[in-house]
């Protein structure tokens, strides 16, 4: 295996004004943020932490050579077999980072052999959705419980989603089970069950206390309480919206917030419920007339999972799109939509507990995961059963289709 030096960049958190942008920093769609040779101000530097890559390009007179926390090496890793890989690694990780793409490299596979390893050949798969298809049953009833004035049972509602979480060996195996589940009739319910088990782990990656913790996993099951008073013809309607079924809707945020108004719940939950769709700076998102500064944290992270799953999840009206798809999305599409703070945690956290993954690409291929591209998360390195390697980052030409 052969490594050369090619360039130098510096974690995004220590940037300071007066560095020389080395690079241009570019959005997928070809849109550049901030132009190379840029002297960054307190400004650009603001701009740049809302922007989905952990290191910069600055010029070099600007790194400290010793402090390799702060810079890091683009090296070009060549296989055995030949193939080339540009990969991102400060001195402390290197080894590691090595280790895992030889490792992929050694012991070819037959495509029996990689049949077996799909998700839907797993037995804890198998067994996660029997468990998956009972907690709905049981959310569901309380649901709809509680919106007949009936009580929050917290403790119950909180326990089956966290179980789910907990029984995990492996937590980033959820969101390969979760794109491998089947859609429901109704989806509503399987939907508020997977943003509960999304809150619940995005609660613990964002370090919250565990009693907040089971305030926004109650917040992801009651999110959408509110869509019980609108016609299921509606919320399962296979065609476009009308403009009033559309303005009905966006109602569920009040009726759902008018269900639990005096509930023995936290002012954060019911904040969620009603502003998960409030968006800054736009005038279609809901409820209407009032401000974007009373959108409580656990509000924004209740938007950010409850993207995250209907975008995944299949619905009546269209396919779902994969967690690649879904991620690239919000990479490029989501400044100043969703809070970066949050959105970033989250894409990066869920695009490497996808490694290892089994992917189908536009190519026709199926392939692994083995390398997640910290600057480009949703163009990862894979593998395929024909023992071929693409860097995605660089292969524009190949998407993922599907988690297999």
């Amino acid at each position: 295996m052969a490594i050369a030096m090619r360039e130098v960049r510096v974690r995004k958190d220590q940037l300071e004004p007066d560095m020389i942008l080395a690079k241009d920093m570019v959005f997928d769609d070809g849109r550049v943020l901030i132009k190379e040779g840029t002297l960054l101000t307190k400004e650009d530097i603001q701009k740049i932490r809302s922007y989905n890559a952990e290191y910069i390009n600055i010029a070099k007179h600007h790194v400290v050579a010793e402090d390799q926390d702060r810079a890091v090496s683009t090296k070009k890793i060549v296989t055995s077999d030949g193939v080339e890989f540009d990969i991102e690694v400060n001195e402390e990780k290197e080894p590691e980072i090595i280790e895992t793409i030889s490792r992929a490299f050694e012991g070819k596979k037959t495509p029996s052999e990689f049949e077996a390893l799909k998700v839907e050949n797993d037995p804890k798969f198998i067994e996660f959705s029997r468990k998956h298809s009972a907690i709905e049953a049981k959310i569901k009833k309380h649901i709809i419980a509680i919106s007949q004035g009936g009580e929050i049972v917290v403790d119950e509602l909180y326990d089956m989603p966290n179980s789910i979480v907990t029984d995990m060996d492996i937590k980033g195996d959820l969101f390969a089970y979760l794109n491998g589940l089947q859609m429901r009739a109704d989806h509503t319910f399987s939907h508020s069950v997977n943003v509960a088990i999304l809150c619940n782990l995005f609660a613990y990656w964002l370090g919250y206390k565990e009693e907040e913790v089971v305030e926004i996993t109650l917040a992801g099951i009651l999110h959408d309480i509110g869509k019980l008073k609108i016609d299921e013809k509606i919320l399962n309607k296979p065609t476009k919206l009308t403009a009033d079924e559309f303005e009905m809707i966006k109602k569920h945020t009040i009726f759902g917030y008018n269900m639990v108004e005096y509930k023995p719940l936290s002012r954060n939950i019911k904040n969620a419920i009603l502003m998960h769709h409030k968006r800054p700076d736009d005038d279609d998102s809901y409820p209407f007339g009032v401000s974007y500064n009373n959108v409580s944290n656990y509000a924004k992270i209740v938007a950010i999972c409850d993207i995250y799953d209907a975008m995944t999840g299949e619905r009546p009206y269209r396919k779902k799109h994969s967690p690649f798809e879904v991620i690239h999305y919000l990479e490029r599409d989501s400044l100043g939509v969703l809070d970066t703070r949050f959105l970033f945690v989250f894409l990066s956290k869920i695009s490497n507990s996808l490694i290892n993954s089994w992917v189908k690409l536009s190519n026709g291929d199926d392939a692994k995961i083995i390398y997640i591209n910290s600057n480009n998360l949703s163009r990862p390195i894979v593998r395929t059963t024909k023992n071929q390697y693409f860097n995605l980052s660089e292969r524009k030409d190949i998407n993922i289709l599907d988690l297999l």
